[in-house]
Formats: C-alpha cells, structure tokens, sequence
C-alpha cells in the first residue's frame, strides 16, 4: 500500500508536468500490479526482467529522473524459468539503500548470464554524486528472506550474494536451472 501512495501521488505530479510520461507511468503502474496480482509460482528471466523495470521507472519518476536503467539479458537467458517476484526485492534494496540515497541518482543495471547448468541474475547499482544521509531501517531482511525462500525451493544450489564495495552494490542470484522446485524437477 505505501508503493501505490507513492506511486499514485508521482503519477498525480507528473501529469502537471508531461501527460504523455503520466500516462507511461500510469501503464507501469497497472503493469506491476497486474504482475503481482496474476504472477505464476514460476516466471521466464525476461517476465521478471521487465517487472523489475516496470518497478524502477515508477521509482525513476518519483526520483526526478535520476535513474538510468540498463538490461542486459542474452537471448539463452530469456526464457529460463525461474521463482516469480525473485528480482522485486533486490531492485528495490537496489534504490532503497543505493541510488535512491545519492543527490543525483544513478545507475541500476540488471543482468543475466547462463554459466553451464546454472543462470547468474545480477542487480548493480553505482550511485551518483554524494550520498545523502539515511536513517532508513531494515537493510537485509527482504534478503534474509529471500535467502530463506531460495533455500526451501533448491537447498544449497542456490545462492545470494551481496557485494558491496566502494561506489556500488551487487546482488548475485546464482541458481540451478534444472534444479529441484518444491520437489518437483524444474522443466527449465
């Protein structure tokens, strides 16, 4: 409820400004939701990808257009199922914790690579600027949660790793493409 606030009140703001990006977000907005509200167990890498962008050009408009988003997604990634909602809490930790706190912003890139029976997902963000004092709480639980998830659905062939070193943040999903999902064997 307090993304759809906020989002709303974005959109609310935009159409004084430019109707014709009002109207996009409006699209971005139904677009998410729809996705949430009908999302399968399981999702193809390029789903989940254009979920997650739906998500960050809401967040882009609400920041003023200070976020630059980059896919990279090989086409014999495309089509990998994988948990649906997987890249949701990793793009907003993504803006929450990272660009979203640098006065201009930044970069979010996100990425697929296949490396032999396993698919690599990876969310970078490279603030811009000075980074702005945060008091905001909560860092980690939704990737403590998500860890929690990975572990149930493939035991200990699924990892998520976070790098953080000096300018950006990596998150690292590594999973089994073939791998086992809720006992059952995933058709990949």
């Amino acid at each position: 409820p307090h993304f759809l606030f906020n989002a709303l009140n974005t959109v609310r703001a935009t159409i004084r400004i430019d109707a014709e990006r009002a109207r996009d977000l409006v699209a971005s907005v139904a677009d998410l939701y729809r996705y949430i509200l009908h999302h399968p167990e399981d999702a193809t890498v390029v789903s989940e990808v254009e979920h997650a962008c739906s998500y960050l050009e809401i967040e882009n408009a609400r920041l003023g257009e200070t976020l630059e988003i980059e896919v990279d997604v090989p086409d014999d990634c495309r089509e990998i199922r994988i948990p649906a909602l997987l890249l949701q809490p990793i793009v907003e930790n993504a803006v929450r914790h990272g660009v979203g706190l640098h006065e201009n912003g930044g970069v979010i890139r996100i990425e697929a690579r296949r490396d032999g029976e396993f698919i690599e997902l990876r969310v970078i963000d490279r603030g811009r600027g000075e980074r702005v004092t945060s008091t905001q709480k909560g860092a980690g639980m939704a990737l403590a949660t998500l860890r929690e998830s990975l572990k149930h659905r493939y035991g200990d062939e699924a990892t998520l790793e976070l790098e953080i070193g000096e300018g950006s943040t990596i998150a690292c999903i590594r999973l089994p493409i073939n791998g086992m999902i809720l006992g059952h064997a995933n058709a990949g």
